[in-house]
């Protein structure tokens, strides 16, 4: 039988994702915060009988909101004067983002805890001391959510949060409040790479059987928090005006940064070019089938009858 030698040059020649006879294929993902993130397909030869093709699609979508969490820890010498300073950083916070267009509905107080502090006293004795706590006044603490619009924004969020003295960053959310319509894309232009593939196999002779096959999919989200990770850049300090020459000290700076999931690996990417951070729609599709023997000419058998008759016989 020549079908397998005549399946593995049609393999040879569609490089571009179509696997004959693949056991199998993988998204293989590794997330590990800033590690990078790669998809691959794997495959091995193991049914000479069936067909696969394999599309990899990805989405990338500029973020319609963003919620911001900082961090706020108030203390003071009783409860009444811990509460009103905390209450009077809200405030004042949500006056200046108010300026921002910021709406107050969409600063929220996410309340943590409210704990007496203490401290301990000593007490000596003549042989001995001992050690006694003593209320030493209370402890506040809470996160502080902001939900905006625009990406931009953060900068000036911050800028009002230091004014209060909230310096503490926790995270950034990010949200897209179109997702059914984006994979609805991402699944109409997968179904296109595969039948064109498809298409591809049936010039050579290679057609699925339409009542044995099945398709796969599997569908991830990626982050703008997901990406950063913390590099060591070289820098210049100097320490001003202390010497009378300036003799800068060599050392390094922990700096953060936005690194995408790479477009390779991908039969398509929507909107390739990032500019900016942007959630990841990544999906992969498996379409499985029997391969169908390709359909052969009819031949014309001649049949000669016992009466001296010649009759003319079609057969595949």
């Amino acid at each position: 039988m020549k079908t397998a030698p005549f399946l593995l040059t049609v393999l040879l020649f569609l490089s571009s994702g179509i696997l004959l006879a693949q056991e199998g294929g993988n998204m293989m993902i590794r997330r590990g915060g800033a590690s990078p993130v790669e998809i691959r397909a794997i495959a091995q030869s193991a049914d000479p009988g069936m067909i696969n093709a394999e599309v990899n699609v990805m989405y990338q979508a500029a973020p319609t909101s963003c919620l911001a969490v900082f961090s706020l820890i108030q203390v003071g010498a009783s409860a009444e004067e811990t509460r009103k300073l905390a209450n009077d950083k809200i405030t004042s916070m949500k006056a200046s983002l108010k300026s921002l267009g910021i709406a107050e509905k969409d600063v929220y107080m996410d309340f943590i805890s409210f704990v007496p502090v203490y401290a301990q006293e000593v007490e000596k004795k003549l042989f001995s001391k001992s050690y006694t706590e003593v209320p030493k006044g209370f402890e506040f603490q809470a996160n502080i959510q902001v939900h905006y619009g625009e990406t931009e924004q953060l900068g000036s969020i911050i800028e009002a949060a230091t004014q209060v003295e909230l310096y503490d960053l926790l995270r950034v959310d990010y949200f897209v409040s179109n997702q059914d319509s984006i994979r609805g894309v991402m699944r109409t232009e997968a179904l296109k790479l595969i039948n064109e593939k498809l298409t591809d196999l049936e010039t050579f002779g290679i057609f699925p059987d339409s009542q044995m096959r099945s398709m796969t999919s599997a569908w991830q989200v990626t982050y703008p928090s997901d990406r950063y990770r913390v590099v060591a850049i070289g820098s210049n300090k100097y320490e001003g005006l202390k010497r009378s020459v300036n003799a800068p000290l060599t050392g390094q700076t922990m700096q953060g940064i936005y690194e995408s999931l790479p477009n390779r690996g991908f039969d398509l990417v929507i909107n390739p070019v990032v500019t900016r951070p942007v959630v990841q729609f990544t999906c992969q599709w498996k379409y499985s089938a029997r391969i169908n023997p390709a359909p052969q000419p009819e031949k014309e058998y001649i049949w000669l009858t016992p009466q001296g008759e010649v009759k003319s016989v079609l057969r595949n």
